[in-house]
């Protein structure tokens, strides 16, 4: 998996929208907050880390829930399979074939509405990254880390705090054809100035004084 088969470039239609959300659950009991010798500190924290596990999954499935019974074949979603998703939502759990990562990337590309939710520690999860690249429509949770550049809510992502946010985000996208089309025009404009992987170095090395012919 080289970087040009990551990207893609802005095209416009007028219909027949694709949506994906492709997406994992995580495992609460992964985490102990009782374990022997932690401080006091660390159990709090980790006692956060199972609410946010437990929040985590109860947002991402809802999301594919509601996508799937609003959209239909429009919609393209679903689970990755572990314990949890088996004993959480087992209807929800993705075909190992869909999972591989040079179908889901072909999939992805071929979408026009790419739904990124928080990972753990409130994290941007790496689809974000992968969305840009492929110059696709977002809708996100909302960021909590800065990231470089001018990525802007509502220029290059429609942000999200709830399933119920979500949903309604990606309805307006949906019905707005040339909202989808500046969007992808956006983070193709973006992904060149910012994230292509030469242009992290240039611009870096600019940031100390180097400048490069």
């Amino acid at each position: 998996m080289y970087v040009p088969y990551f990207e893609g470039k802005a095209d416009l239609k007028k219909a027949d929208f694709k949506i994906i959300f492709m997406t994992r659950l995580w495992d609460p009991d992964e985490v102990n907050p009782n374990e022997p010798g932690i401080s006091e500190d660390i159990s709090e924290y980790r006692k956060y880390m199972i609410d946010e596990r437990h929040y985590i999954n109860r947002e991402r499935i809802q999301i594919v829930k509601e996508l799937q019974k609003q959209y239909g074949k429009q919609f393209f979603g679903g689970i990755y399979q572990n314990k949890v998703a088996e004993k959480l939502c087992p209807e929800l759990i993705l075909d190992r074939s869909d999972v591989r990562k040079k179908a889901y990337l072909d999939r992805m590309k071929q979408s026009d509405i790419c739904i990124g939710s928080m990972g753990l520690h409130q994290s941007t999860g790496w689809k974000t990254g992968e969305y840009i690249a492929a110059a696709r429509a977002i809708v996100a949770e909302k960021l909590v880390y800065e990231v470089p550049g001018d990525f802007e809510e509502g220029k290059n992502y429609i942000p999200f705090t709830s399933s119920t946010e979500c949903i309604e985000a990606v309805d307006r996208l949906y019905h707005d054809p040339e909202a989808i089309y500046r969007m992808k025009l956006a983070n193709e404009q973006y992904y060149r100035q910012y994230l292509r992987p030469e242009q992290q170095i240039t611009n870096a090395l600019q940031k100390v004084g180097i400048i490069l012919d």
